[in-house]
């Protein structure tokens, strides 16, 4: 199920044009500096297209969740998927212990009717 949500998380990241939102600057004023020998990394990251129907089939599975779990699911995989656990659990304001285990709860029920 961790491959089927960090997928759902892809898809919910892209744009009408199917590419993934991609944040090119900082939040600051930084990145309106321009270093004097110009832009240094201009590659486009990798990019592995999401399974749109599996996503889809996720997605409206989500919806019907209480929106808490919803809730966590969002924060865990789309706005903080590049943090620990126990960032995730201090932004819900919630023990590490009480996030793994919700987690584990919402993943069954998903897993449960994914695969029927």
């Amino acid at each position: 199920m961790e491959d089927e949500l960090v997928n759902w998380a892809k898809w919910s990241k892209m744009t009408d044009d199917g590419r993934p939102e991609i944040k090119n600057h900082c939040g600051s004023v930084e990145h309106k500096y321009l270093a004097e020998a110009g832009e240094v990394y201009n590659e486009d990251p990798k990019f592995i297209e999401p399974d749109i129907l599996a996503a889809e089939k996720l997605e409206k599975l989500i919806c019907a969740l209480e929106k808490k779990d919803q809730k966590i699911l969002k924060i865990k995989y789309i706005t903080h998927s590049d943090r620990s656990n126990l960032s995730v659990a201090k932004k819900l304001k919630i023990s590490e212990e009480d996030l793994k285990l919700k987690l584990f709860l919402i993943k069954s029920i998903l897993r449960r009717a994914y695969y029927v």
